[in-house]
């Protein structure tokens, strides 16, 4: 179900939450914006072509926004989109480059349940013994003289030279793990 209705606080309150699926409702004045209702919730939000391809996103939840709040958002966000940003693949790529070494592990661990436990013990120590401090870096920015350096420090002062080439190991799992799982916007290996 579609119409078209002046987004309000007084029609947007006024709206019954649907049965079952969505219904949406466009705004009469400012095109692109609009409310979807739900069973549950109702939400603003912004649609527009981008590269001949209609997006659609959230803007807010009605009760945590105002309807001229979101409306406010709504002009700036479909201006972005006219200028051919896509919200979308914004939030993706954000997403894909905020991954840390500790999401990666962890996501490497689960996708490798046939790993015995002492392999998932012996990552684990190397992980908190020498990368303690990256855990909560995002992968994109541990750069290869990083690794460089980590391993000489872990040959020279932490455990030698067969712990250091045992845990860059471990590391590389992870990194190549990594090329294959997450992926940018453009469908490219971070």
């Amino acid at each position: 179900m579609i119409e078209k209705l002046k987004i309000s606080k007084s029609t947007v309150e006024k709206l019954p939450l649907t049965k079952t699926g969505q219904a949406l409702y466009w705004d009469s004045k400012l095109q692109g914006f609009g409310l979807r209702v739900g069973r549950q919730t109702k939400a603003y939000i912004v649609q527009k072509k981008i590269n001949g391809k209609d997006v659609r996103t959230t803007i807010g939840v009605h009760g945590q926004l105002t309807a001229e709040q979101a409306r406010k958002k709504a002009q700036g966000g479909l201006g972005e989109m006219t200028a051919g940003k896509n919200p979308i693949d914004e939030k993706k790529q954000a997403k894909a480059e905020s991954v840390t070494l500790k999401e990666a592990f962890g996501d490497f661990l689960d996708a490798r349940k046939a790993l015995k436990p002492r392999t998932v013990n012996d990552n684990e120590y190397s992980m908190n013994r020498y990368f303690s401090d990256w855990l909560k870096k995002p992968l994109s920015k541990i750069t290869k003289d990083m690794v460089e350096r980590r391993h000489k420090l872990i040959g020279i002062e932490k455990g030698g030279e067969a712990q250091a080439n045992l845990a860059m190991r471990y590391l590389r799992a992870i990194f190549n793990f990594a090329i294959e799982r997450y992926e940018d916007v453009n469908g490219q290996s971070l």
